[in-house]
């Protein structure tokens, strides 16, 4: 039975962080169901992820979170109707009520809209002190913000399903 579920493992804030790093992953799938391609995506993350928080838009049958269990630390899976942006929002204000906030130096949003190949996150991760943020990729086509008064065009932009 697929329903709105919260997975949380017992932390009291004492975990040792060897990366300063937290993960904020928006997953979806109409189904209810964790694809063995996400499970790989949260191993690699793992390895450079202290903590790591899983949001879906979606319900989730009960079954699929032992799946997932042993990689995440906290899960949120009911829908919310606000994708990938209304995940990193829910994520975000799990991991700032967390003890752990206070001591990161830096927190990834990613999201599951892209295959994971396979391939190592080492580069993505080893020269992060470079930058204040950075993604895998960035844009150039432009997007269109309006208000009533000011139309604006933003070009390039940090693509948001790995920031």
């Amino acid at each position: 039975m697929c329903r709105n579920t919260v997975l949380t493992k017992s932390n009291n804030g004492e975990k040792k962080l060897q990366n300063r790093h937290a993960t904020i992953f928006a997953i979806y799938d109409a189904e209810g169901k964790i694809r063995q391609n996400l499970i790989e995506y949260i191993v690699e993350l793992r390895k450079y992820s202290d903590y790591i928080i899983l949001v879906s838009d979606c319900k989730i049958d009960e079954n699929e979170i032992l799946k997932i269990s042993n990689l995440v630390d906290y899960t949120i899976f009911g829908k919310h109707g606000e994708y990938d942006f209304g995940s990193y929002k829910r994520g975000l204000q799990v991991l700032r009520k967390h003890p752990i906030y206070k001591n990161l130096d830096y927190i990834t949003f990613c999201n599951d809209s892209v295959k994971y190949t396979g391939e190592s996150f080492e580069k993505y991760f080893k020269n992060k002190n470079q930058s204040d943020a950075y993604g895998i990729t960035i844009s150039q086509y432009a997007f269109r913000l309006y208000d009533e008064n000011h139309p604006m065009c933003i070009q390039p932009h940090i693509q948001s399903y790995f920031i």
